[in-house]
């Protein structure tokens, strides 16, 4: 199965504030076959979905806060299902040195009850987990504990951990890969393929495990406009799938 590519709509927010159905052709029209959603805006979910159905654009998933997950569960997945979609993420959460344990298994219970109601479930990592507490892989004990993971492959570059061993070892538990490059001076996110991390080598993981979605975000944006990026990242990244060979 060939890994379709989705632009997190966090890399145009401006944009997606103003007008989320207005941007949607627009991302089709990049190169984009889906979009992960961070965010509405207000928008009202029935026109939300014939605005995707219209320019053929499917949702790969959607960050939601783990405290709207937590206190109103019920509507955010009324919500969902309206739009079609059926990767719920959880994009940040804060761990704490003594209570770390108490935290997954909140997180677990996340998952558990999102599943019962026909969804799939996924964390998603920044640095921190990896950094914050000196002793302990908070990704690993996720792992452990059953999430599977939305892998964002540039914040483990940026905590030290090569991505492409990473994803070796946790392989299992790795559901969907999130994509920036990191820029060879600062450190910062820039285009993809203006950096130094080894993204052919994530697309060809996503390959051999058939992961549905590489999604690309970007968040730092020196050398052109969101607008600009997203338009050439989607190119660049098509640029790093193996060439296939006509028989």
């Amino acid at each position: 199965m060939e890994p379709k590519i989705a632009l997190q709509l966090w890399s145009v927010q401006a944009e997606a504030k103003a007008d989320l159905c207005g941007l949607l052709p627009k991302v089709k029209a990049w190169g984009y076959e889906g979009v992960e959603f961070a965010g509405y805006h207000g928008q009202d979910p029935e026109a939300l979905r014939a605005a995707l159905l219209a320019c053929d654009l499917a949702v790969a998933a959607s960050h939601i806060p783990f405290s709207q997950l937590r206190d109103h569960l019920a509507e955010v997945l009324a919500y969902e299902r309206i739009i079609g979609n059926r990767r719920i993420v959880c994009p940040y959460f804060e761990f704490s040195a003594d209570n770390w344990p108490t935290e997954i298994a909140q997180l677990q219970k996340l998952k558990q009850a999102v599943q019962a109601q026909g969804f799939e479930f996924y964390y998603h990592n920044h640095a921190h987990e990896l950094t914050a507490l000196p002793g302990v892989d908070v990704l690993q004990e996720l792992a452990r504990a059953g999430v599977q993971l939305e892998a964002d492959l540039y914040w483990l570059e940026y905590a030290g951990v090569p991505a492409i061993n990473w994803l070796s070892e946790q392989e299992e538990r790795v559901g969907l890969l999130h994509l920036k490059d990191m820029a060879k001076e600062s450190r910062q996110s820039t285009l993809i393929g203006a950096g130094k991390l080894p993204l052919a080598d994530y697309v060809a993981f996503a390959q051999q495990q058939e992961i549905p979605w590489l999604i690309v975000e970007q968040e730092a944006f020196s050398e052109v406009s969101p607008v600009v990026a997203a338009e050439q990242n989607v190119k660049n990244l098509q640029k790093m799938f193996p060439k296939k060979v006509p028989y």
